[in-house]
């Protein structure tokens, strides 16, 4: 399979190109785009179009586009500095309160 990105949804120029050997399973595949030809030198902040071609059979109509509208990055996670946790606050978060009960009489019938 070869993954090419190009600046335009038909013709255009060739920003990034990847070939890959991949195996299809009722038709579905998976790939890491970036793990043979690195994505470091391309620009993604302009609209891009995913091309893909299996074997040689051409590449396919149309191009997938790449822009921020159509497809979103979610941030990621925010990063928050580890709890330290010692003998005694572990301790703590173990061993519950006391519970108070308040006295009462009861009364016993003979």
């Amino acid at each position: 399979m070869t993954f090419t990105l190009y600046d335009a949804p038909t013709g255009g120029t060739t920003i990034w190109t990847e070939t890959t050997t991949n195996t299809v399973t009722d038709g579905l595949f998976s790939v890491m785009l970036g793990s043979t030809t690195a994505l470091s030198s391309v620009d993604f902040n302009q609209t891009l179009y995913l091309g893909v071609e299996i074997e040689s059979d051409g590449e396919m109509t149309p191009r997938k586009i790449l822009d921020e509208e159509e497809t979103p990055v979610e941030p990621a996670p925010e990063v928050t500095e580890p709890e330290v946790v010692t003998e005694e606050s572990a301790v703590q978060e173990v061993t519950p309160e006391p519970e108070v009960v308040e006295e009462s009489s009861v009364e016993t019938v003979e």
